[in-house]
């Protein structure tokens, strides 16, 4: 990530707009899907579906995406009166080597994290919410190996509407949430612009609501 120091060296005086990823300390304007409101969208959905149980997971909990929907979940968790155990909050930082994030290649296994949880059946979690859908398709696989029924048993949603929802091929479809980076984009490039040609003297961080997926 930029620091303050290097912003202001090299892009003092340039239109700069930031996408996705949101830095309070660098001044210039940012687009983002807006994280926050989508987990109130997916436990509200959750909620209405008869769950009381719910529990978040995310295996990079450090990065920032994550962690904002993690805060949010609780937010939104919170403001639904619905109790959180603190164990319901599934949340570990995968390892970085050589300080980058590597590409998983096949779906890691969670077992080891569900099975504290989920030991007990009668008092485990009904929903789990995951922080992407790659992650939605590791718990799915882990719980089904613990011998869940999924989605009888358990409910599971991810984020991001990806490749890798829409081919899950065994059972039914990804319940998700569309991050609409195509509508990022184009209100960034349109920001972007806006500052090219018009030096507007305000900043703005402008979130995009997301769009849930059945």
């Amino acid at each position: 990530p930029y620091t303050p120091e290097f912003f202001n060296q090299h892009l003092s005086g340039i239109p700069v707009v930031g996408m996705q990823y949101i830095d309070h300390r660098l001044p210039c304007s940012w687009v983002a899907t807006d994280n926050i409101t989508a987990m109130f969208m997916m436990v509200d959905y959750l909620r209405q579906k008869g769950h009381r149980r719910i529990a978040f997971l995310s295996n990079e909990v450090n990065r920032f995406h994550s962690a904002q929907r993690c805060e949010g979940f609780r937010a939104a968790m919170s403001a639904a009166g619905l109790t959180l155990r603190p164990e319901w909050l599934l949340t570990w930082q995968r390892e970085f080597v050589n300080g980058v994030l590597p590409g998983e290649i096949e779906l890691p296994d969670f077992t080891g994290r569900l099975a504290p949880v989920f030991g007990n059946r009668k008092d485990a979690p009904t929903a789990v919410v995951c922080s992407g859908d790659w992650q939605a398709l590791a718990t799915i696989k882990s719980l089904r190996q613990m011998t869940f029924d999924v989605p009888k048993d358990v409910s599971v949603t991810g984020f991001g509407h990806s490749l890798m929802g829409l081919l899950a091929n065994s059972g039914p479809k990804l319940t998700t949430l569309d991050d609409c980076l195509g509508e990022v984009a184009g209100a960034c490039a349109n920001r972007l612009l806006d500052h090219i040609e018009n030096k507007p003297r305000h900043l703005a961080n402008i979130l995009i609501r997301p769009i849930l997926v059945e």
